[in-house]
């Protein structure tokens, strides 16, 4: 698994987040922590592209990606 660290503008509040956190779990990650205060999402994937992807379609589009060191 790679750590990866998305700064996504869009989230606002706990809805935001709860929004971000579902769509996450429906393509079956389970590893991410999201901020709010910091408008970012950190999580380990195999799976980045589609992670964006799904972000994307429920209107929260990552503004930057970013590889973190294990």
């Amino acid at each position: 698994m790679v750590k990866y660290k998305l700064y996504v503008p869009g989230i606002h509040c706990d809805h935001c987040k709860m929004r971000i956190s579902k769509a996450l779990k429906d393509i079956g990650e389970q590893d991410f922590e999201i901020s709010v205060v910091d408008k970012v999402v950190t999580l380990r994937t195999e799976n980045i592209e589609g992670v964006i992807k799904k972000l994307g379609e429920i209107e929260y589009t990552p503004q930057s990606v970013t590889k973190l060191p294990e």
